[in-house]
């Protein structure tokens, strides 16, 4: 638990009242053209180690994090089960290759924190022809939707307003009399 108090600490020291910088990430992360002075912003917040795997947590886990008991995360750990067992092939290949191309794409992205002259994600989409399960697209649209709810996380922890005991006995007061 301490882990993750100290974690958070150093999120909200960096990304508080901060949607600068997460937009500029953003943007990096999406492949968007960034001036010389988004990137250098990039690289002078990120110089530390540390700061970058809290990142890179917020996006994704890798078995061997280390973690509370009970706290586990692992990228393949959230693929549901009961939708591939019995699944057609094609239903299975719909789950699994996008989020297996979504991985490679959050490795590149994170790498761009340190060097955002790197090599960039691209996520411009054109249906084609050999896709017929539509791969290309579901993979796009997990990455964003994942690369989203990231930047959200990191803005939510932030911003948290942690309670003084005086402001918790008064919450508590408040509720009780209800």
């Amino acid at each position: 638990m301490e882990r993750i108090k100290l974690e958070n600490e150093l999120l909200k020291s960096v990304f508080k009242d901060n949607d600068f910088l997460l937009k500029i990430m953003r943007s990096l992360f999406f492949g968007f053209t960034l001036t010389e002075e988004q990137k250098k912003l990039i690289k002078d917040t990120f110089k530390s180690p540390e700061l970058r795997d809290v990142v890179r947590r917020k996006f994704f886990s890798r078995l061997g994090d280390e973690c509370e008991i009970g706290q586990i995360a692992d990228f393949w750990a959230g693929v549901p089960e009961e939708k591939i067992v019995g699944a057609s092939e094609e239903q299975i290949s719909q789950i699994l290759a996008p989020r297996a191309k979504v991985f490679g794409m959050f490795v590149t992205s994170m790498a761009l924190l340190e060097n955002p002259d790197g090599e960039q994600v691209n996520i411009e989409y054109s249906l084609k022809e050999g896709d017929k399960l539509a791969l290309e697209l579901l993979t796009r649209n997990k990455y964003m939707n994942s690369i989203e709810n990231g930047l959200s996380q990191i803005k939510m922890v932030a911003e948290h307003k942690e309670l003084t005991p005086k402001e918790i006995e008064e919450l508590s007061k408040k509720n009780s009399s209800k």
